[in-house]
C-alpha cells in the first residue's frame, strides 16, 4: 500500500505519548495497522483507509490514513521507529509491504536517476498487541462541544499537573462535570497546592442535548486529557463526548480516543469558591509574572518561597536564600488595599498559575487571613457575576514559612 507521508507522520506524532510510556507489556510500544473501508473526511464512504491503533492499556487511540494500492492484512510495528523512518524519507508518499515472517518493507522511490531508499524492519505479531479500550458512541447519549472550548479548558486544568507517580485520584485526575439541562460544562484540577476551576456554557445552537441523559460527575486521568488534547483539531470543530463502561470516549473527525476513568473521591470545591472575599487587588498580569520569574532565580530546595507585601502604592517581592543570597523587587501602582497584605508563596507555582488567566490584568482575592486562606485569581470582568456566565477561577495556597 502507498500512504501519504505527511498524513502518516501527523497520526504517529499524536500517539507517541501512548506508545512511549513504560508499561508491564512491551507490546504497547507498537502501533497496529489494519485495513478497513472507511469514510475519510469528505471522501466517499468506500475510501480505503489504513486504521492506526495504539494503547498504553489505560487509553486507546484510533486514527486513519488513506492509502492506494493493495493492503488486506495487518501489521504491528514499533511506533517510534516508524515515525523516525517516515520523517527521514525525502518523499511525499511511502510504500509499505508485509513480507515473510512479519517483516515489513518500507520504501520510497525518488526521482529518476537516484537510488531508491528501502528499510526492512521486523514487526510484532499483531495478536500480541493489547486489546484496545475503544468504544463507539452508540445512540443519543453523548454531548457535543467545540474543540476550541474543550482544548482551552483542558489546557487550564493541566496547568496544575501533579507528580507522574501520583496515585490519588483527585491529584492524578481532573473532575469533569456536565449538566445536560443547562449545558454547563466544567473541569476542576488540583495538585494539592493549586486549583483551577473552569466553567463554560457552550453555544446552545450547536450543543447536542440528549433526552434523559443524567448529570455527569467523573474523574478523568490527566494523562488521558493530555492524549485527548493531541487529537483535537486545530481548527474549531464539534467533537462528541460520552461516558460509558467507566471510560470517557471522544470522537473528532476521523479519530477517536477512549480513556479509562479514575475511581476515588474529589474534594467539594463549592465551599472554597463560596468563601467571602475581604480584599481585592488588581495587578498587571505580565508585570507580576515577570517579577515572580526573577524571584524564582534564587529559590532552591528548602528555600522555595517569596515574601509578597501589598501596600496602597506598591507590591514588594523578596526572596531570601541563605545559601545563595537575596533579591527584592517593587511593582508600583494604585492597589487600593484597606490594610497591608503580607504572605509567602512559591513563585514558580504562582507564575505558571497566572498563565491560566488570559487577560491583561488579574484580580487577586484574599480571605480573612491572607497567610492561611487560599488566594483566588480571577478575570477583572468576573467581579460582576451573571447567571449562566463563564467562570474561570484559579487558587493557590500561601506557604507557611
Amino acid at each position: 500500500m502507498i500512504l501519504d507521508r505527511a498524513a502518516l507522520i501527523t497520526v504517529l506524532n499524536k500517539i507517541q505519548g501512548l506508545t512511549g510510556r513504560t508499561t508491564s507489556i512491551p507490546a504497547t510500544c507498537n502501533v497496529l495497522i489494519t485495513y478497513e473501508t472507511f469514510n475519510v473526511g469528505e471522501a466517499k464512504p468506500d475510501t480505503q483507509a489504513a486504521m492506526i491503533y495504539a494503547t498504553d492499556l489505560e487509553t486507546g487511540y484510533r486514527g486513519q490514513v488513506p492509502f492506494t494500492g493493495r493492503f488486506d492484512g495487518e501489521m504491528a510495528l514499533n511506533a517510534k521507529k516508524l515515525l523516525d523512518i517516515a520523517k527521514n524519507l525525502p518523499c511525499e508518499e511511502i510504500e509499505m509491504q508485509v513480507t515473510d515472517k512479519r517483516w515489513v518493507k518500507i520504501s520510497a522511490a525518488l526521482s529518476t536517476g537516484t537510488s531508491p531508499i528501502e528499510y526492512s524492519i521486523v514487526g510484532e505479531d499483531p495478536a500480541n498487541v493489547p486489546e484496545m479500550p475503544l468504544q463507539a458512541i452508540n445512540g443519543d447519549r453523548f454531548f457535543r462541544v467545540g474543540s476550541d472550548v474543550l482544548a482551552a479548558m483542558i489546557r487550564n486544568v493541566l496547568c496544575v499537573y501533579g507528580e507522574n507517580n501520583e496515585i490519588r485520584a483527585h491529584i492524578a485526575g481532573a473532575l469533569l462535570e456536565y449538566d445536560p439541562e443547562t449545558g454547563e460544562l466544567s473541569f476542576t484540577g488540583t495538585d494539592g497546592a493549586r486549583m483551577v476551576f473552569d466553567k463554560r456554557y457552550p453555544d446552545r445552537n450547536s450543543l447536542h442535548t440528549p433526552a434523559g441523559m443524567e448529570k455527569l460527575r467523573v474523574i478523568v486521568s490527566k494523562k488521558g486529557l493530555k492524549d485527548l488534547l493531541r487529537i483535537l483539531p486545530e481548527e474549531n470543530r464539534q467533537v462528541d463526548l460520552t461516558v460509558e463502561y467507566n471510560s470517557l470516549h471522544c470522537e473528532s473527525l476521523n479519530e477517536s480516543l477512549t480513556t479509562r476513568l479514575l475511581e476515588g473521591d474529589f474534594p467539594d470545591i463549592k465551599q472554597l469558591l463560596a468563601r467571602p472575599c475581604k480584599q481585592r487587588v488588581i495587578v498587571d498580569r505580565q508585570k507580576l509574572q515577570g517579577a515572580l520569574n526573577r524571584m524564582a532565580v534564587l529559590t532552591s530546595s528548602g528555600y522555595e518561597s517569596t515574601l509578597v507585601k501589598i501596600e496602597k502604592n506598591r507590591i514588594t517581592l523578596t526572596t531570601t536564600n541563605p545559601t545563595i543570597g537575596e533579591s527584592r523587587e517593587e511593582i508600583p501602582g494604585d492597589f487600593n488595599v484597606d490594610t497591608p497584605l503580607e504572605f509567602s508563596v512559591n513563585p514558580k507555582l504562582l507564575f505558571s498559575l497566572l498563565s491560566v488567566i488570559d487577560t491583561g490584568h488579574v484580580v487577586l482575592e484574599f480571605g480573612k487571613d491572607c497567610q492561611v486562606d487560599p488566594i483566588r485569581l480571577v478575570r477583572p470582568e468576573q467581579e460582576q457575576k451573571e447567571k449562566q456566565a463563564d467562570e474561570l477561577i484559579a487558587c493557590i495556597m500561601p506557604m507557611r514559612v
